[in-house]
């Protein structure tokens, strides 16, 4: 296999590898205060781990025109941003490089983990070309915040994983839904579109971008692609908030092997958000399609009105004065006769003068009235070109 660009000036490659078997042989992620004094992670190396290390950091010293960036060697994997200047570099291959370098670090790992060298390391790893300016900035972002996503992922694995093929009254049948996080947040009945125009300013959109806030604080949940200026200073804006919750739609294809971004990922653990596709896992993520961006609004905005129409329909008596919104915060009132609470998350029980949240947010949950077909879509949609070895 060989890629095909443009080798003039340097290039940016994000590189990861794992252990044979994710053995975690390498490192191990340990808690520490950071410098604001919040908690935070870290990584603790292994004789091997600290190996890889001084490789790592060692090959400018043998290959001038290449540069060890930033880097994370995780328990039982490793992801490296190497820069290669191509105007020093006439001929270079990084795919050759990349071997050479796999096999040099199974030379200096295998003694110390007591394997033979070509039982190191899994056969496949992912090579990603990157393009300066934001790409970039997230790639070293999500290299440094890797420990943390660890963390989250292990401690919420139901929250991570990829559903496809969806079924539930507010979705379309006829399209291939899928999704990642909280699918408990489709049986809210409060949800509302959210579409801030490119033709505004922020500062144009303020009142508007205040009031969404104050509902989403009352319980009720956002649905958005959060892409224009307005929508993503909405984003921000609700994740300052402790307690609301927002369905983030994607005008793209959620693949089997889809990667939420560092800032997803943190919010995606908390069980606040939830990330909704409504495209074939073909379509990707770069470059952004307005046309699918179109589309997408559409289908939120068909996706509230079916949620309102079920609230309508189904809702009946709504209890004044409980003291709670649809979240369990305070408001005015849930529904208290219809057999369970305004999200349809607790069947069977009414909520009452409760405390508590109403959502009771039970990790793994799903809505009795949302269907997954199951994961058949073919492990062939990766974000990174994927080069066997």
């Amino acid at each position: 296999m060989r890629l095909q660009f443009d080798k003039g000036g340097r290039r940016f490659f994000f590189l990861t590898f794992c252990v044979r078997g994710r053995s975690a042989v390498l490192s191990r992620i340990v808690e520490k205060v950071g410098r604001d004094g919040k908690l935070a992670y870290g990584i603790e190396l292994t004789a091997a781990g600290e190996a890889m290390a001084a490789l790592w950091r060692g090959i400018h010293s043998r290959w001038p025109f290449l540069t060890a960036s930033n880097y994370i060697i995780m328990p039982d994997h490793l992801h490296l941003l190497l820069i290669v200047d191509y105007s020093k570099a006439q001929g270079f291959d990084i795919l050759d490089w990349f071997q050479r370098f796999r096999r040099e670090g199974e030379d200096v790992v295998s003694p110390i983990i007591g394997v033979k060298p070509e039982f190191v390391w899994e056969d496949h790893f992912w090579i990603l070309l990157v393009n300066a300016g934001k790409p970039l900035a997230a790639v070293r972002r999500y290299i440094k915040m890797n420990p943390a996503r660890k963390i989250w992922k292990d401690g919420h694995p139901d929250l991570f994983v990829r559903r496809g093929g969806l079924r539930h009254h507010v979705l379309d049948a006829s399209l291939p839904w899928a999704a990642i996080g909280d699918l408990t947040l489709l049986a809210n009945p409060f949800m509302f579109p959210v579409r801030l125009t490119r033709r505004k300013t922020v500062e144009q959109h303020e009142q508007e971008i205040a009031q969404m806030v104050e509902r989403a604080r009352r319980g009720e949940v956002p649905v958005c692609g959060f892409l224009s200026p307005g929508e993503k200073e909405l984003e921000r804006r609700l994740r300052q908030e402790p307690h609301v919750r927002w369905i983030k739609t994607v005008a793209h294809g959620l693949p089997p092997r889809f990667d939420p971004t560092v800032e997803d990922s943190r919010f995606l653990a908390e069980g606040r958000q939830l990330l909704l596709s409504s495209f074939p896992v073909d379509v990707p993520v770069f470059p952004v399609n307005y046309d699918n961006c179109h589309l997408m609004n559409a289908r939120n905005e068909e996706l509230c009105k079916k949620a309102t129409a079920q609230e309508s329909g189904v809702q009946g008596e709504v209890a004044v004065g409980m003291g709670h919104d649809a979240c369990g915060r305070v408001l005015g009132g849930v529904a208290a006769s219809t057999g369970h609470d305004a999200s349809g998350r607790v069947r069977g029980e009414a909520v009452a003068n409760t405390s508590h949240d109403a959502f009771s947010r039970v990790r793994g949950a799903t809505p009795v009235d949302v269907q997954e077909e199951g994961n058949s879509d073919q492990d062939n949609q990766r974000r990174y070109h994927d080069a066997r070895g």
